[in-house]
């Protein structure tokens, strides 16, 4: 799920690259979700979001793609789409501000994607 950080161009900015993805169905995995929307761009990471006792999907997930445009044309192309009977809400997602920005280390490379960043929209 995850690709090589070193390809990914040096001004990165995962907050212009996430979709927030609502009402997704209970039963798919992040590894469903990257092989649905991949077609859309190059997916750098999935965040699917569980409840924290049973560890079952809350149906939400963000999605980091490797670029703001691929990030675009997955929303315009499944906002408001079936998929397995229920309406996907996809959009761009907020930054909550709440970490700083991906940073790179010169001897660890890009920093672990933070988790949570973001919020829904809505």
């Amino acid at each position: 799920m995850s690709t090589d950080h070193d390809e990914l161009p040096p001004n990165f900015d995962p907050s212009k690259s996430t979709v927030y993805m609502a009402n997704l169905p209970y039963e798919m995995r992040s590894e469903d979700i990257q092989h649905k929307f991949e077609k859309y761009g190059r997916i750098v990471r999935v965040n699917l979001l569980k409840v924290k006792e049973t560890r079952k999907s809350k149906g939400v997930a963000f999605v980091l793609f490797a670029t703001p445009e691929d990030a675009k044309k997955c929303v315009e192309c499944t906002n408001n789409t079936l998929v397995s009977g229920q309406v996907l809400k996809a959009s761009m997602a907020k930054d909550n501000g709440r970490r700083p920005p991906l940073m790179r280390s010169p001897t660890k490379g890009v920093n672990e994607y933070p988790r949570h960043r973001y919020y829904s929209p809505y």
